[in-house]
């Protein structure tokens, strides 16, 4: 949450830009989500929200004019996330219009996971969405990471 806060709180507000009241949100479990929901939460009044994420859900548990869903699953220790065959059979049940989500890594070839499990959970919102938000700081093009979620050509927009 304190790397590079203040980068990713300047690429959340440009994110908020492109949210519009009663839209519906994948967002993964990722710490850029979950300052992204945060900001959500003082800005909208109606949105339904889908993720994997326990720090998001914990967050919207506040709220009660949120619309949240988890997609269930197999609690993924170290990472905050819910993930595994029942967690990906869930989120094949469900569409929306955006997905915002962030990555370990960005290599030439496309976005990379520390996980197996989470680069799968990933690639079944960007392709349950309408339209996709890659949010990453420019740490991400130093990382490496073993799991490729997507190919770089499926990121339609980068924050």
């Amino acid at each position: 949450m304190r790397e590079n806060f203040d980068l990713k709180q300047k690429l959340i507000f440009k994110a908020i830009e492109f949210i519009e009241e009663d839209d519906s949100l994948f967002m993964d479990e990722s710490t850029t989500s979950y300052i992204l929901g945060t900001e959500i939460a003082k800005r909208f009044n109606r949105l339904h929200i889908i993720t994997n994420g326990l720090n998001l859900l914990l967050h919207f548990s506040e709220y009660t004019n949120f619309f949240v869903q988890s997609c269930g699953g197999t609690l993924q220790h170290g990472f905050n996330s819910l993930i595994g065959p029942k967690a990906e059979e869930n989120l094949q049940q469900f569409s929306a219009a955006k997905a915002f989500y962030s990555c370990s890594a960005i290599q030439e070839n496309g976005l990379y996971e520390l996980s197996t499990f989470t680069a799968k959970t990933k690639r079944i919102m960007l392709e349950k969405s309408q339209t996709n938000y890659l949010i990453a700081d420019c740490s991400k093009f130093k990382e490496v990471a073993l799991y490729k979620s997507i190919d770089l050509h499926m990121v339609k927009n980068i924050i």
